[in-house]
């Protein structure tokens, strides 16, 4: 049984490591010229959809 928890927990964390990943990469290398943090930083509606697309994305892994 508590194989099973510690399994379902590392693949919550790797979900979110590489969702993270993805995320680093992909505002580093194709939106160059866009500044992600200052865009979301100033829109509390885009941070709020964007922790409820994390929060989906976890429970689903």
């Amino acid at each position: 049984m508590s194989g099973q928890i510690i399994t379902a927990a590392a693949r919550k964390a790797m979900t979110i490591l590489l969702m993270f990943v993805a995320y680093f990469f992909f505002d580093r290398f194709e939106l160059k010229n866009f500044k992600t943090r200052e865009i979301l930083k100033n829109d509390p509606k885009a941070v709020a959809l964007l922790l409820g697309l994390l929060a989906i994305a976890i429970a689903l892994s």
